[in-house]
């Protein structure tokens, strides 16, 4: 969270704070941001999608906030925010079943092996509904 302040702060032409100084608005942030369950890899990536929420909000002539953990939150949390994306991600590699999940699934549990039939296990449980 402190690189993503010291690059406010220096897009802003504003020195960047002593990190003694700077550690208590980061941790501020950094509380918000874990009570919304949002990995730290994405402080980045959030922080660039607010630049561009406030870029895109000037060219239509609307006010826009200052950078926050709020805005951070909103580029996190709403409709086709980062975390929409990091899931239609995970969905298309097929590491996530959508609204299946393996581990959900009341045949196999996750493990891939099912009864279709009560002749025994098999492998290739296809995690829709119980086979």
């Amino acid at each position: 969270m402190l690189n993503v302040l010291a690059k406010r702060w220096l897009s802003m032409g504003w020195h960047v704070m002593d990190p003694a100084d700077s550690e208590a608005m980061a941790q501020a942030f950094i509380e918000i941001l874990d009570g919304a369950r949002v990995p730290y890899q994405c402080y980045d990536e959030l922080y660039r999608r607010c630049t561009q929420l406030r870029v895109s909000r000037m060219n239509q002539g609307l006010a826009t906030d200052d950078f926050s953990a709020e805005m951070m939150l909103s580029c996190w949390s709403t409709k086709g925010g980062l975390r929409d994306a990091l899931r239609d991600q995970d969905v298309r590699s097929g590491r996530f079943i959508e609204d299946n999940v393996a581990s959900d699934c009341p045949s196999c549990f996750g493990t891939g092996m099912w009864n279709p039939d009560g002749l025994g296990l098999r492998n290739g449980c296809p995690h829709a509904g119980g086979g």
